[in-house]
């Protein structure tokens, strides 16, 4: 099950001296449709990645490129699933010898450009750490791509305000007919001792699973093809969705049947998760109706979601901008 982050974007035209230092991009023709634009320069299984290298300080050497290994799995529908790699380093040990060996996880995105759609879906793993550094990533290196067409891509993170848990959870179980399956209360980020009055039961777990360097969930699960019964537990989940929004370190998960994963928490970014089959069906053109006989296909999880970001508990936040600075273009 992955989780995604949304960002919507926005591709504007530049004048033709744009204000990004892609001297080596041989200039091609505008394109009138987004659509057309987006077959031509991910028409390949990869495309040129990278980026200048960001030091610690937060500077960027204009003299190091830094290069992401790619792989562009679909392209179809006006819908691209593409990997990106993360350059990473891990240190094994062999022969009693610390060896450092280059270490690439890697990340999945979803680029709808549909018309009306205009999503970006990023992957929240340990590849990135966090959808943002992958949103700069992302952000930088397509602009690379798009300049030689004097155009560029503005991404807009979409986050939460003012969106109640049980609202949430009532809105996705109407719109998809679907059932809640799985509940999970994950503290693993915990990085301080809980806050008492998050409750006694939880401060204990929590507080043992931080002095043990160790990731700690709490799990209910239905049994068989049941449905977790949220009616019964309703004050108690409005309860623990009150310690979530008030303490960072707590994260409330509701795993659907056949929509994926809702996660709620304090400074989350709208995140949904997604079923790893629905991704392998897309690749494979295969229509695969779920054990409650509902077809679930990416294309149609993703407009449900862009339905659900459009409400009012969903706006706008302040556009990513470019992680290299910008200069004229010789």
């Amino acid at each position: 099950m992955a989780v995604f982050a949304f960002y919507s974007f926005e591709i504007k035209h530049l004048a033709r001296q744009a204000e990004l230092d892609f001297p080596d991009l041989e200039a091609k023709p505008e394109y009138a449709e987004q659509e057309e634009l987006f077959r031509e320069v991910f028409s390949g299984k990869e495309v040129s990645l990278w980026k200048t290298f960001r030091r610690k300080d937060g500077s960027y050497d204009k003299n190091v490129q830094e290069e992401f290994d790619n792989e562009i799995l679909v392209n179809r529908e006006d819908i691209i699933v593409m990997t990106i790699d993360a350059n990473k380093k891990k240190t094994t040990i062999e022969k009693k010898h610390k060896i450092t060996h280059p270490h690439n996880p890697f990340a999945t995105v979803i680029i709808d450009y549909r018309e009306g759609q205009n999503l970006i879906a990023l992957q929240k793993n340990a590849a990135f750490n966090k959808p943002e550094r992958l949103a700069e990533v992302v952000l930088h290196t397509f602009n690379r791509l798009f300049a030689a067409y004097d155009l560029r891509m503005e991404m807009t993170p979409l986050v939460r305000e003012g969106l109640t848990f049980w609202d949430a959870v009532t809105e996705i179980r109407a719109r998809h007919h679907d059932k809640v399956k799985r509940i999970s209360l994950d503290f693993s980020e915990a990085q301080e001792s809980a806050d008492p009055s998050s409750g006694k039961a939880l401060t204990i777990i929590s507080n043992i699973m931080r002095k043990l360097h160790a990731n700690g969930m709490m799990v209910v699960e239905s049994k068989d093809d049941t449905e977790v019964d949220l009616d019964k537990v309703h004050e108690d989940m409005l309860m623990l969705a009150d310690i979530c929004m008030e303490q960072p370190e707590y994260e409330l998960n509701v795993h659907f049947a056949s929509y994926g994963v809702y996660r709620f928490g304090a400074d989350v970014t709208a995140q949904f998760g997604v079923d790893d089959r629905i991704f392998e069906n897309f690749q494979n053109y295969v229509d695969d109706p779920d054990l409650f006989g509902e077809h679930h296909s990416l294309d149609r999880w993703l407009e449900i979601t862009k339905e659900m970001l459009e409400t009012q508990d969903y706006v706008k936040s302040e556009t990513t901008e470019p992680a290299a600075k910008p200069s004229r273009r010789r």
